[in-house]
């Protein structure tokens, strides 16, 4: 990764309804290994594009901006597919999808929610298996961030297949055994359906396992850049 004085570049993506500081709790314990950069993507957070915008050219962007040959991404649930768009780059080498799937729908019920402005509280702390105050004020966050309410987030609604990554890129896909927003056995089939992926599950641990457990999640992923020799 060239001089050791230089921490590598990992790039972080929030899923749908999440925003860049959802990863507020891990970047403390994870900044001694990467620089650290989170995003908003489009229509979250502070980003006042279009939900249904593209997002791959700011993902892209973003990968200038770090100046490295070699940078890392890690993308939560929805933002899986983004990437692996990303991943087409040359200069990721490795990629960590976390909760993602090869088909990921947003609930009835929450479209619903979200084109009426009218969030059922209980319904969205029902993801987080640890509720205390801080995640569930960064989850609601999020969510009341987002732009007008559109089923094609990002563009990316009709994709179901992985494209062919380059084959210097290393791919781990981290499950959490006991998500209720995306199935493990859908994380699973993510895995499989990419080449030389490596599968990690991740026990004890539900969707949203950054806000729940951010000690156990950044360890499993200072562990898994190791495997993937993206980290010394």
């Amino acid at each position: 990764m060239g001089t050791k004085d230089i921490k590598p570049s990992l790039i972080f993506l929030h899923g749908f309804g999440g925003r860049s500081e959802q990863w507020s709790r891990v970047f403390p314990l994870l900044d001694n290994y990467f620089q650290c950069i989170a995003i908003d993507l489009p229509g979250h957070g502070k980003n006042k594009q279009s939900v249904a915008e593209s997002a791959n050219d700011l993902i892209i962007k973003t990968i200038d901006l770090t100046e490295a040959k070699e940078v890392a991404v890690l993308a939560h649930s929805y933002s899986g597919f983004l990437a692996l768009d990303a991943a087409l780059d040359s200069r990721v080498k490795w990629l960590c999808l976390v909760g993602s799937a090869l088909e990921i729908k947003i609930h009835p019920s929450l479209l619903l929610q979200w084109e009426k402005r009218e969030w059922d509280v209980n319904f969205i702390r029902s993801c987080l298996r640890k509720k205390d105050g801080l995640n569930e004020a960064e989850l609601f966050a999020g969510f009341k961030s987002l732009g007008s309410a559109t089923s094609n987030v990002w563009g990316i609604a009709d994709q179901r297949s992985v494209p062919l990554l380059p084959k210097t890129c290393q791919v781990t896909v981290l499950v959490p055994a006991l998500d209720r927003v995306v199935s493990p056995r859908k994380g699973r089939a993510l895995a499989e359906s990419i080449p030389n992926a490596t599968l990690k599950i991740l026990a004890d641990s539900d969707h949203y396992v950054h806000l729940d457990m951010p000690e156990y999640f950044s360890q499993h992923v200072i562990e898994a850049a190791i495997e993937a020799h993206y980290l010394e």
